[in-house]
């Protein structure tokens, strides 16, 4: 393969969904070329990033259900990385303006004291290690305050503090508007730190950082934050942690233009011991209404528990296709839910070489390290599926608002808004309380230009408990789901990995003629508890 072909394959590749043969040729490519070495690690390593913490922000949801639909329908090869790159950017904008809410900043409260107990606990049982090592630069002290290795990864807690005034300094991550480029990665890290790109590392000479992910935690003292860093496990027993922070910015903003950021070198060397985990080889298969989820791995560590599972992609009693299943634990009295000291909840890889219609995963818990159960009960809350059935309509561009029927939902186009390079067309999902539905998958054709990409962003949505009941914000547990209230899709000329093209789009070439509405995800709420025994 040349290096042209591998940019094109790459997502490809990180989906796994490339062939034996390509996966061999690519390999070897990536690991004889050091240019693609670098652009490929740049590019796992920013997607990695991005849904690894977006559990930390309410929109959770957003990127999970979207990501799927390009997973299962790949289209054009970058139009998933440029999603993530949108989505990114709205969280941050999010983020940004968050603190002007109370009860956003009620919530990051409430979410920082449970991720902080959990730690504090941990350490206090002698899981881990308390640590005590600073750094100050820019009148600025970065202290790791401790650490916890296990065979699943890496923690690492920060306390961020401003020596002359009484700012909170905290660690963001931006991205261009125009180019949906990130800017900057703040904090990264190396060392004994388990790296699969080594190869790559070594023909360069120098170790290349690790981008870490990263959750800025609440404190009360004005000058303060706390940042929770979670890496990949140590490749050794008992080795050191760098950390290289190079950019802190405030938070706790009134708006973005209050943002004050330095520039800075904040190096920290950290010693830290491996703790092994408690795994379990289960293979339980749970059936229900025509599904089929198996069971096949448990494995506990100090910060969470790991669930390894497959599931049938299609149901062929009621013909949709299973995306998502959601767990929980209960131990004696106690529930345990998505682990707070995780920075992601999992993922679901489709169509694996070795599964044929099956899809694999794992899921994140509370961690059961301190409990040594020898049997739980385990429960299956909810499953999401897709309806894949595509229906196409006319847009009446002179007769806006128009209203179409779709599986006896009413889906409403409200608006069409004719920029220099693009045309937007605004959606807006069924309005009524009692719909079934949470999301509908939506894609629009210009007249005499087939060629046009087409996007969809989330504009409005709210989240919903099992009884259907809209939350305010902070309500609800891991099992609120997020339902669309409207959809801005986006026609736009020819786009190369997610730069505009060389030539000016032409407006009028970016007429709306066909509205697709190619299906709907729908959620059901199970509570199935199944007894595991753990031997």
């Amino acid at each position: 393969m040349d290096c042209n072909l591998i940019k094109d394959k790459m997502l490809d590749y990180i989906d796994g969904v490339l062939n034996e043969e390509e996966e061999i040729l690519f390999r070897d490519h990536i690991e004889e070329c050091n240019k693609c070495s670098i652009e490929y690690k740049e590019t796992k390593s920013a997607i990695d990033y991005i849904e690894s913490n977006v559990n930390k922000i309410n929109v959770i949801q957003t990127i999970n259900l979207k990501l799927k639909e390009y997973r299962i329908k790949p289209i054009i090869k970058f139009r998933r990385t440029t999603f993530i790159a949108i989505i990114l950017l709205f969280i941050l904008m999010v983020t940004a303006i968050a603190t002007d809410s109370l009860e956003n900043l009620q919530w990051w409260k409430k979410d920082s004291e449970k991720t902080i107990t959990a730690w504090e606990k941990l350490l206090n049982k002698g899981v881990g290690q308390k640590l005590n090592v600073s750094v100050i630069d820019k009148d600025i002290k970065v202290t790791a305050e401790g650490v916890i290795a296990d065979e699943l990864n890496t923690i690492i807690f920060l306390r961020i503090e401003d020596l002359k005034g009484d700012l909170r300094f905290g660690a963001t991550t931006r991205i261009d508007e125009d180019s949906f480029q990130i800017q900057d990665f703040p904090i990264k890290v190396g060392g004994d730190i388990f790296d699969r790109f080594e190869k790559a590392n070594n023909l360069q000479g120098e170790e290349l950082p690790i981008i870490a992910s990263y959750s800025n935690l609440y404190s009360e003292e004005k000058n303060t934050i706390r940042v929770m860093v979670s890496t990949r496990s140590l490749n050794v027993d008992e080795g050191n942690i760098n950390v290289y922070i190079d950019k802190l910015s405030t938070v706790l903003n009134k708006d973005d233009k209050a943002t004050i950021s330095i520039e800075g070198s904040w190096n920290l060397k950290i010693p830290a011991k491996k703790i092994k985990s408690k795994s379990y080889n289960v293979d339980k298969t749970i059936e229900f209404d025509g599904n089929e989820v198996v069971i096949q791995k448990i494995t506990i560590a100090p910060t969470k528990t790991n669930i390894e599972y497959k599931m049938k992609n299609y149901n062929e009693k009621h013909g949709y296709s299973l995306e998502d299943v959601r767990f929980s634990i209960r131990y004696r009295l106690k529930k345990y839910g998505y682990s707070t000291l995780s920075s992601r909840p999992g993922y679901i890889h489709r169509n694996p070489k070795n599964e044929p219609g099956y899809s694999i995963g794992n899921q994140i818990l509370e961690s059961l390290y301190l409990e040594s159960p020898n049997r739980i009960k385990f429960i299956i809350e909810s499953y999401e599926y897709a309806v894949e059935e595509s229906k196409s309509y006319d847009i009446f561009i002179n007769n806006l608002p128009q209203t179409i029927e779709y599986n006896g939902n009413k889906i409403t186009i409200e608006e069409i808004v004719y920029n220099k390079d693009n045309t937007e067309v605004r959606v807006r999902e069924d309005t009524s309380k009692n719909r079934k539905y949470s999301s509908s998958i939506f894609k629009i054709t210009a007249k005499d230009n087939p060629s046009a990409f087409c996007r969809s962003m989330v504009t409005d949505y709210e989240f919903r408990d099992k009884k259907g009941r809209a939350l305010k914000k902070g309500e609800g547990d891991g099992n609120s789901r997020l339902f669309y209230k409207e959809q801005k899709i986006e026609l736009k000329n020819d786009l190369v990995w997610g730069k505009p093209a060389i030539h000016e789009s032409k407006t009028e070439e970016l007429i709306p003629e066909k509205f697709h509405v190619q299906g709907q995800r729908y959620i059901e709420y199970l509570n199935k508890e199944t007894t595991i025994k753990l031997k």
